[in-house]
């Protein structure tokens, strides 16, 4: 199951294709670490794959894409007693 929700909020309107950056969201406040689930289920292993797959969508035009995944990672990681 893939729960959505939303990592923020444009604060003007943004057309189709623009450039995204801090100045252009806000975002929600985040939910205290104590209420967050935990992952402890153990999936089963998958058979080996035989042929080749695409996690992507076809275009009415017969053209092809995929969706934009967005990574969100720590960057700077400060210490202040080093």
């Amino acid at each position: 199951m893939v729960k959505s929700f939303a990592i923020g909020y444009t604060v003007r309107d943004v057309a189709k294709g623009s450039w995204i950056d801090e100045s252009t969201v806000t975002l929600p406040k985040a939910p205290p670490l104590n209420t967050l689930p935990r992952a402890t289920k153990v999936p089963e292993p998958l058979p080996p794959q035989e042929d080749y797959t695409f996690e992507g969508y076809r275009n009415a035009d017969g053209s092809v894409g995929t969706k934009n995944l967005l990574g969100i990672t720590t960057s700077v990681h400060c210490m202040a007693d080093v």
